[in-house]
């Protein structure tokens, strides 16, 4: 969402000087205090404010007046974890926006895309501005793309934009909006988005893992046999595991590792021709290692090391063109 912002008004924002308020705090354990800060060109700006600390609770801030300037926001409510900036003076197009308690995303057409999750309580010096106004879930998942026009489209899985046009990157059922509707054939698009639905084609992977024989305590080896045929743009291994680290082998060669990190370790297998036959080695993680996890593991015998699952999905690169999508809006 940030590398939204910056590309629309990177230029606005970046020769603004930044204002601390007296008072804020620095000790990272400190988590009843609300941070802010402003980046200000001495008129207009933006107000940052942050309520989330890493694998801290934070308090909850109830009715918080915030300033920023000149501008008084109404009283809000600051949930823990949340982090977000409200514009103040904002230039947008021949108007000005003295306030609002959303985040602004990037310029769209003759308007501006603004997200947020409470009353944005926009405020005018003049006509309002053209607004498109998203949740924060959906702002995550918006990209803007290139038709006969600018759209945006705003879609779970990975959208991405290349001389060939626009692709979906894809492992299930793509579901999908528009803002704005594009034009049916023959009319004019909507103030309201498109929604579709895209199928994705069948397929036949499938995975055996087999356990081998246990030689170490140190570690353990799996041999993996992709079965089926590829028909998508890839494949996908996710391996589900808890250890100090894991390796995978194709034809007794080292091709990828993993040092755990908490997160489930994903492995692309079209730069090795889709090999049907791997093996995958998990290494234990000794208690008392110097190894900090946000969620600490289950030790057994002063060692961490399971298998949970190991999967293999195909991904499809699938066209998003507006004659590619006819036939498959939503009602």
């Amino acid at each position: 969402m940030l590398s939204m912002f910056l590309r629309d008004f990177g230029e606005t924002l970046a020769p603004m000087d930044a204002v601390i308020p007296a008072g804020s705090p620095r000790d990272p354990e400190d988590t009843l205090t609300l941070r802010t800060a402003v980046r200000t060109d001495g008129k207009s700006g933006f107000l940052f404010i942050n309520n989330y600390q890493r694998r801290r609770k934070m308090k909850k801030h109830e009715n918080v007046c915030l300033c920023a300037g000149d501008v008084r926001f109404p009283p809000t409510d600051i949930l823990p974890g949340e982090y977000l900036f409200f514009p103040f003076h904002m230039a947008l197009g021949e108007t000005e926006l003295i306030s609002a308690e959303a985040t602004p995303l990037c310029r769209l057409r003759d308007g501006f895309v603004f997200y947020a999750d409470r009353d944005p309580h926009y405020r005018w010096n003049g006509s309002p501005a053209k607004i498109l106004t998203l949740s924060r879930e959906d702002a995550k998942n918006a990209v803007k793309v290139q038709f006969d026009d600018e759209y945006l489209i705003i879609c779970k899985q990975p959208v991405i934009e290349t001389r060939e046009g626009v692709f979906c990157l894809a492992r299930e059922d793509i579901e999908l909006k528009i803002h704005p509707a594009l034009p049916d054939s023959g009319g004019e698009s909507g103030n309201e988005p498109s929604h579709y639905t895209l199928p994705l084609p069948g397929s036949d992977i499938k995975l055996r893992v087999v356990p081998l024989m246990q030689v170490s305590d140190l570690y353990r080896e799996y041999e993996l046999h992709l079965d089926g045929t590829v028909t998508g743009d890839d494949v996908f291994l996710t391996v589900d595991y808890e250890g100090d680290r894991a390796e995978l082998f194709i034809d007794g060669r080292k091709a990828a590792d993993d040092y755990y990190r908490g997160e489930k370790w994903e492995i692309g297998l079209k730069r090795w021709d889709f090999p049907g036959k791997m093996l995958l080695r998990i290494f234990a993680l000794t208690q008392g290692a110097p190894v900090f996890l946000d969620e600490p593991l289950k030790f057994e015998k002063g060692r961490a090391l399971r298998l949970s699952g190991v999967a293999a999905k195909e991904e499809f690169r699938i066209r998003i063109a507006p004659e590619a999508l006819s036939g498959t809006k939503k009602p």
